[in-house]
């Protein structure tokens, strides 16, 4: 985190050569959230399906904004 909050603007705007492509340094954090993200998604996945559990990653939360 230290990292990303130290980046300023050049560096959010400087085009960097990744893979043989070429990124501005916001679309390379954009894209590794993302990509961090579904991976998250793949393992919470699995987890549930094998022990067969509601992690409860949401218990006690009012997620439509109304209370219960």
């Amino acid at each position: 985190m230290k990292v990303i909050t130290e980046l300023d603007e050049k560096d959010l705007l400087k085009i960097y050569l990744v893979q043989t492509y070429s990124f501005s340094g916001i679309q390379i954090l954009i894209h590794a959230t993302e990509h961090f993200s579904y991976h998250t998604g793949q393992i919470v996945f699995w987890i549930k399906y094998l022990i067969n559990k509601d992690l409860g990653f949401y218990a006690n939360q009012h997620l439509n904004g109304k209370a219960s």
